[in-house]
């Protein structure tokens, strides 16, 4: 009840820090904190949610699917290769590299970025689990809302 009243008024800012959602009221000022703690949730389901943002641009796709056929690329090259602004593609290289699905390699002024294999076969069975399991005929109880699902493969150390 507490929550549906929330969102009734009228928001002035809703915005997201780490752990909570902060909804600030227009007619009271006043701030209401609401937990969205992604604890409750399988280390697969975090997985397939941070993959699922990294690849919620068609550029990242695209991106990926380039270095994929090239061992490496520098910006200039994916800029040519793309139909997008250089900034625009800096920015998602940027975020690419910081999900840790490309590798940036910096030598003097060239910045050269290569698809981390590792994180891309991680990526491909964490999806194929999750999928397997929703497409599984097979399961628990129709009834019951949380379904347990096999962990991922942990990444393994060199």
């Amino acid at each position: 009840r507490f929550a549906q009243s929330v969102f009734d008024c009228s928001v002035r800012k809703k915005y997201f820090t780490k752990e909570i959602l902060i909804v600030e009221n227009n007619n009271r000022n006043s701030r209401y904190v609401i937990k969205a703690s992604s604890a409750h949730f399988s280390e697969q389901v975090r997985d397939i949610a941070r993959f699922g943002r990294l690849l919620s641009h068609p550029a990242r796709p695209r991106i990926l699917k380039l270095l994929a056929k090239r061992e490496f690329m520098t910006c200039g090259e994916i800029v040519e290769a793309l139909p997008f602004a250089q900034a625009t593609v800096s920015r998602h290289l940027r975020e690419l590299t910081s999900g840790g699905l490309i590798r940036l390699d910096v030598e003097g002024l060239r910045s050269f970025y290569s698809l981390d294999n590792r994180a891309a076969s991680r990526m491909q069975t964490c999806y194929q689990e999750f999928f397997r399991m929703i497409a599984s005929k097979e399961q628990e109880d129709p009834g019951k809302r949380e379904i347990q699902a096999r962990e991922c493969a942990p990444d393994v150390e060199n």
